[in-house]
């Protein structure tokens, strides 16, 4: 159970896997495709071929009322409630699965609202970071990690007066090494395919970013080369003034040295944040799995 749905479009023969989620009638669609081949080499994307390109001479596509089925026959329908109520809940547009079968790279691209997004004239419809998980962490658990990230995004995107709607895309895959031009090839294929704008988050390297808007994508930000640099300082300073305006709100001072902050991981988003707080003499509590 801990990879019900990539378990299934394995067996299906599937690439991708799509839950849309009407909210307004509380009503759930689904369609299955195999949309390209195993050999498709994704090193090679937009120097070989587009996202334009047929990438398969067997396509195949199933719909819902197929797809139910087959989450029942194969003892998932209690899963596949959980994760219906996981979109019920978080008023989320859905969920597009996309499974890269050779390198077992799994994509959960969570989509929460596109009201920002679908007349911005952009290409993009969303925004959101994309972010890795290891292979051994369980499917259902990343999905929500990603969900909730996914709703917080389409929240930051509105305050900010972005106009993108929220999303996020999560990854279960092997770290990604700077030379492996086969998985970020992939990757960004898929970015294009989703229609969103990101940057590196949590297991990627910034200078994957750098390298995948050279070869591959302008629909990603956030490297080392990139105009505002990594994306951990900017969202540490979008943090820092976040937490001086909500304490203004609740005790009518944007002060902080007289609130006690606790910090939890030092990371690229941590470390810069522990700083701006450091300057401003607030008393902090850190914690991060290296210290």
């Amino acid at each position: 159970m801990s990879d019900a749905v990539f378990n299934l479009m394995e067996k299906e023969g599937l690439t991708t896997l799509e839950i849309f989620y009407n909210q307004r009638e509380n009503k759930f669609l689904m369609k299955g495709m195999k949309e390209w081949d195993d050999n498709v080499p994704w090193d090679r994307y937009m120097a070989d071929f587009t996202p334009e390109d047929i990438l398969t001479g067997n396509y195949k596509a199933v719909g819902t009322a197929t797809l139910f089925a087959t989450f029942s026959e194969l003892g998932l329908k209690d899963y596949l409630e959980q994760i219906k109520q996981l979109l019920r809940e978080g008023k989320h547009h859905g969920i597009e699965f996309y499974y890269h079968r050779k390198r077992n790279i799994r994509v959960m691209y969570c989509k929460h609202v596109n009201t920002l997004g679908i007349r911005n004239r952009r290409h993009a419809m969303r925004s959101g970071g994309i972010r890795r998980h290891g292979l051994d962490e369980p499917e259902l658990d990343v999905l929500i990690d990603g969900l909730n990230l996914a709703r917080a995004m389409a929240y930051k995107n509105a305050i900010a007066k972005i106009p993108y709607g929220g999303c996020k895309t999560v990854v279960q895959c092997d770290a990604v090494k700077l030379d492996d031009f086969e998985t970020m090839g992939f990757l960004s294929y898929i970015i294009y395919r989703i229609r969103t704008f990101t940057g590196p988050d949590m297991g990627f390297a910034a200078e994957m970013a750098d390298i995948m808007r050279e070869k591959f994508t302008k629909a990603i930000t956030g490297g080392n080369k990139s105009p505002m640099g990594p994306t951990g300082g900017p969202t540490a300073y979008g943090e820092y003034l976040a937490m001086k305006e909500a304490c203004d709100f609740i005790y009518g001072s944007k002060d902080l040295s007289k609130r006690r902050i606790a910090v939890q991981g030092l990371g690229e988003v941590g470390y810069p944040l522990v700083e701006y707080l450091l300057n401003d003499s607030a008393p902090l509590i850190v914690t991060d799995i290296d210290l």
